[in-house]
């Protein structure tokens, strides 16, 4: 669906508002207002990925030829063209330039495109951004790869919230503690800046905060050094090409761990040998964890049934069920003969010193 029009300027600083506080920010308004804009929602098979591709890098030099930006475009400040960088922020986007929804129909050469042809329903008819999560199933409506499975029987699930008294708030500490103080719904986040590779993670957190203003979204640093998680915080509002991140997003309270105090605590609850960037976790009002998910570089927010599990948190509602974790065909059978005799040496060759 497409439309062209010349944009308000408040809904361009609405779109914009991550940027509200960067010296650019007047300027790239000006722009925005000075013609036309035409505002598209594209669907199909990784979409948002294929979609950035066609766009070209941030940097006009940087893009390739045959990249919308690499052939029209110049200077970084004249990029052309805006492109969601993820399926949660495409949804936000939507909202905004659509508010009235969008129309959509089966294409009569879908047959021509995919095997499965995806519905109108589907793709954002009726049914539009209404989720596909299910029991195995995530958001985007694909199988959830075991290895990232959360089971019933997770040990985490059912637990308090740890104590986070100990953390130091690099940003929105006082955020933190008033909705801590009132109750509210929390999700809480795990991240690095040595994790590179799941920057995405917390710019994906942040636009499904502004999503849910009435869930407090944290974000608690892996880092060993203060100075390192600080660091990364100010890079909010620039490009990170290399993580096809066209503008970063930490818009939520963050904080320092000292001494791993939280990460431990919620380590000995789970009985976990580490938890490291990605792992999140969703807290009701009364403080207990209802569900955690592990996200990694290539599997996001919107691959799971995090968002879904959260709108359900928060409507009162069961809670998709993955079942208890299937047991592992490959472990070891015990041995149940009997153990003993000079037919049993289990140091064949000698005291063991090669084992």
């Amino acid at each position: 669906m497409a439309s062209s029009s010349s944009p308000t300027k408040e809904l361009l600083e609405q779109h914009y508002a991550d940027l509200a506080t960067k010296k650019f920010f007047p300027g790239l308004i000006e722009y925005m207002l000075s013609g036309p804009v035409c505002c598209m929602v594209w669907e199909g098979m990784n979409a948002v990925k294929e979609g950035r591709k066609m766009l070209g890098a941030t940097k006009p030099a940087d893009s390739a030829l045959g990249t919308i930006r690499g052939d029209f475009c110049i200077d970084v400040g004249r990029n052309l063209c805006h492109g969601s960088d993820a399926v949660e922020s495409a949804q936000h986007e939507i909202k905004l330039w659509f508010p009235e929804g969008l129309l959509s129909w089966d294409d009569h050469s879908a047959t021509w495109v995919y095997e499965n042809p995806p519905t109108a329903a589907a793709a954002g008819g009726a049914d539009a951004g209404a989720s596909k999560a299910a029991a195995g199933v995530g958001c985007n409506g694909k199988p959830i790869n075991e290895k990232y499975m959360t089971y019933s029987d997770n040990m985490m699930i059912g637990n308090k919230l740890v104590d986070l008294e100990s953390l130091d708030w690099l940003q929105k500490g006082d955020e933190a503690a008033d909705a801590i103080k009132t109750g509210k719904f929390i999700v809480v986040f795990f991240w690095g800046k040595y994790a590179k590779g799941d920057y995405k993670l917390v710019v994906h957190m942040s636009q499904l905060a502004k999503q849910n203003p009435d869930i407090a979204f944290f974000g608690i640093a892996c880092d060993a050094e203060r100075a390192d998680a600080a660091k990364l915080l100010t890079k909010v509002g620039t490009a990170m090409p290399e993580q096809a991140i066209d503008n970063f997003e930490a818009d939520v309270p963050m904080a320092f761990d000292p001494e791993k105090k939280v990460n431990s605590a919620f380590k000995r609850m789970a009985m976990l040998s580490s938890i490291g960037p990605g792992y999140s976790m969703i807290i009701d009002k009364m403080g207990s964890i209802k569900w955690v998910e592990q996200f990694t570089s290539s599997y996001f927010v919107a691959d799971g049934q995090f968002i879904e599990q959260l709108r359900r948190v928060q409507a009162g509602e069961d809670l998709i069920s993955n079942g208890p974790r299937p047991e592992d065909e490959d472990e070891e059978e015990e041995i149940t003969g009997a153990v003993g005799g000079d037919e049993f040496d289990a140091f064949a060759d000698g005291d063991g010193a090669d084992y």
